[in-house]
């Protein structure tokens, strides 16, 4: 008869844990200091990539409902409203379809020259006060800048640009 007692039992000691999970701590810490400082430039690059889309969706609309989209910016507010701009006035009147977006990243700048872009239902661009193209330059703290910019013929780019710092 097999005592209880002289059963062989699988498993790990108390010993042997406390090692593994004192190796993943020493890991984990190692590996912080390059995480933390990663994360100003991936805010700059998430708030870049957003304003770069929703340019596109804004010249997308203008060319899906064959109207005028305006770009609004309030740097002040750090928000921006894109709306289908039916009597092409610039000016958000009701019952025009509008996209609003706002910036929910901590430590956000834009700086935007001018400070509002139209597109036409052909896809070009007409940047307020007759300025040859609009830009809009995103920076976060510790992270750098990135412009996106928006040229007559409709071409958005700027998102490719390297982080200045």
């Amino acid at each position: 008869m097999i005592s209880f007692l002289s059963q062989k039992r699988g498993g790990y000691t108390v010993v042997e844990l406390l090692v593994v999970v004192g190796i993943i701590g020493m890991m984990v810490a190692a590996g912080a200091p390059s995480f933390i400082k990663q994360v100003p430039s991936r805010r700059l690059h998430k708030a870049a990539w957003q304003v770069y889309m929703d340019l596109h969706q804004a010249q997308a609309l203008a060319v899906s409902e064959n109207m005028p989209v305006q770009v609004s910016f309030d740097t002040a507010q750090k928000q921006y409203t894109i709306w289908a701009d039916a009597n092409g006035n610039g000016v958000k009147d009701a019952g025009e379809t509008e996209i609003e977006s706002l910036s929910d990243i901590p430590a956000l700048e834009v700086y935007v020259y001018p400070t509002s872009v139209t597109f036409e239902p052909d896809g070009t661009t007409q940047p307020a006060d007759d300025y040859y193209y609009f830009y809009v330059q995103v920076y976060v703290e510790s992270g750098g800048y990135k412009y996106v910019y928006a040229f007559p013929n409709g071409f958005i780019d700027g998102y490719q640009i390297q982080d200045k710092t």
